[in-house]
């Protein structure tokens, strides 16, 4: 080995030792800053506060606590909206080849808490749990809680240990949970679950984006019983649009004598605006709802409402079917409002077109509902049960390829078209106050009043006669008719 390379690797070696040596340092001030940052920034006009923050940096190994409050900004009712928690952590800085530090923490809830976790756990024992942090800035940790039984006068919960997962970073979010078995009985009622599993991975947060599922093996009830049932919702954005799908299945579910199986419902919407959308879930969320908006955020929503129902969007029922013992059921509906063109007012009876379409094979429809349904031309008969379709298209409703009156389904649209116009324009107040003013009973005047109103009266001498009727009392005081509008 030439005196060259020796040295190179000795100044390589020593590069990484250093390297090496300064990691754990680098993530023992990052951590201290970041905790720090999130301690100051912390408000009350949020949902999630850090309080008493009592960080000890170390360079390998850190610790500290902190107050975490929960807040529910929108609490109408008396009380306290906070839910504190104890927290207390250990951070280990060494690096491994997957996360920069790893942490262990303990949690005890404090205040009128403390006394609800007690009975729910059955302990006042510290929930704890592992995480760390990656390379790329996730921090996650694993959740493990013991089994639970809470009781009240009208009900009790029981629920065997579970354990998840969470992890945060930038505006994903992971979540993941799994319990064995809950019982909740109460009020002669009693509902069983079995390998329930909740499971959300976003990529953003604040939008919705990415995928959530909710999974039950099995779950029972004195009247039913069902196994496999998945929730699972996907939303996805595309350019300056969301598309967001929710589909339910069931393996198999049994009520009395009766038996369906291979259940499946899936319901769709498309082509949202996605500014609009993050825009009315801002807003909505800043103000607790619609019902205590600003002047300016209700200008917002308004401009949202407009910009989403012109931009265009469908959905609608993409896939309903299921399968028992008399015969199977298959169908869909869509319904698609096109997007208008610039300056053009939205209108529900142009812009709005549906389709749809229902196949029930077999004896599974009762003969008497299946007679009515065909007699009424709602459905007709083929050859392995009934079929039905509908189509809106242009002012057009035609049922099984027969167009018939649309004058109810066009008088409807006409009036969202005024409805929905009118709180885009804002014309609700003043319509309300021309209203209210319309309808504004009579009020008769005051003796001393009638008495000083000029008025003019007939001639001393002129003979009262038929000729000249009397206003009957009810003409007298008859409030003078609203304008026509």
């Amino acid at each position: 080995m030439t005196a060259a390379v020796k040295y190179s690797a000795i100044a390589l070696g020593a590069i990484a030792v250093a390297g090496a040596a300064v990691l754990p340092w680098y993530s023992s001030r990052a951590m201290a800053q970041r905790l720090s940052e999130m301690a100051q920034t912390s408000s009350p006009h949020e949902g999630v506060m850090l309080r008493n923050l009592q960080h000890h940096a170390g360079y390998l190994s850190s610790k500290g606590s902190v107050d975490v409050v929960l807040r529910d900004r929108c609490q109408t009712e008396g009380g306290s909206s906070d839910t504190t928690f104890h927290v207390e952590y250990e951070a280990n800085h060494l690096p491994t080849p997957t996360a920069a530090n790893r942490f262990d923490w303990r949690l005890q809830p404090t205040g009128d808490t403390a006394p609800v976790f007690k009975k729910l756990f059955g302990s006042d024992t510290a929930l704890s749990g592992r995480g760390k942090v990656t390379w790329a800035g996730l921090t996650s940790s694993d959740l493990q809680l013991p089994a639970m039984a809470y009781a009240t006068p009208s009900g009790r919960l029981e629920a065997d240990p579970s354990q998840g997962r969470i992890a945060v970073g930038g505006k994903a979010l992971q979540f993941d949970w799994q319990m064995e078995r809950a019982v909740l009985r109460g009020s002669g009622h009693a509902l069983e679950l079995k390998q329930l599993g909740v499971n959300l991975d976003l990529s953003n947060r604040q939008k919705g984006i990415g995928e959530m599922a909710l999974r039950m093996g099995a779950f029972s009830t004195p009247e039913a019983t069902a196994e496999g049932y998945v929730l699972k919702s996907v939303t996805s954005e595309r350019g300056d649009k969301l598309d967001s799908v929710v589909s339910q299945t069931l393996t198999r579910v049994q009520f009395g004598d009766q038996e369906i199986k291979d259940v499946a419902l899936e319901a769709a919407i498309k082509g949202l605006h996605a500014q609009s959308v993050e825009t009315l879930t801002t807003v909505m969320g800043a103000s607790c709802g619609l019902e205590t908006l600003t002047r300016d955020e209700s200008a917002k929503v308004r401009q949202a409402v407009q910009t989403l129902l012109a931009s265009g969007m469908s959905g609608g029922i993409t896939k309903l079917s299921g399968k028992g013992k008399q015969g199977a059921i298959d169908g869909k509906f869509t319904l698609e409002l096109a997007a208008v063109g610039a300056g053009q007012a939205i209108s529900f009876a142009r812009q709005l077109s549906a389709a749809g379409e229902l196949n029930v094979q077999g004896e599974l429809l009762p003969p008497m509902p299946r007679q009515m349904a065909i007699q009424s031309g709602f459905a007709r008969e083929v050859a392995n049960g009934l079929q039905s379709s509908a189509v809106f298209e242009k002012g057009l409703f035609k049922v099984n390829g027969k167009t018939i009156d649309a004058t109810g389904v066009q008088n409807a649209l006409a009036a969202m078209d005024v409805a929905v116009m009118a709180y885009i324009n804002d014309e609700r107040p003043q319509r309300l106050a021309r209203e209210e003013q319309a309808t504004a009973p009579f009020e008769m005047p005051e003796a001393e009043a009638v008495a000083q109103a000029p008025a003019e009266a007939p001639p001393a001498d002129a003979p009262l006669s038929p000729a000249m009727p009397m206003p009957s009392p009810a003409q007298a005081i008859a409030p003078a008719q609203a304008p026509q509008r």
